[in-house]
């Protein structure tokens, strides 16, 4: 494999597991559940329906409300 498809390879992993995670946190979304996530060097528990807005502002896309 060369260098070039080891990096395709990889960019195509990291867009799988990003969407995977997403769609897991749109479910919990729509659950009305909470998350755990690691920020500022502290895990914390936040509302899923916060990260789902966060990950699409920073992907420019459109905001759903759950």
């Amino acid at each position: 494999m060369t260098e070039i498809e080891s990096i395709s390879f990889m960019n195509q992993a990291l867009s799988t597991l990003q969407s995977a995670v997403t769609a897991a946190l749109e479910n919990k979304a729509k659950l009305g559940q909470k998350a755990v996530v690691f920020r500022g060097g502290r895990t914390r528990i936040v509302s899923a329906k916060t990260l789902v807005r966060e990950i699409k502002a920073s992907h420019d896309l459109p905001a759903t409300d759950f």
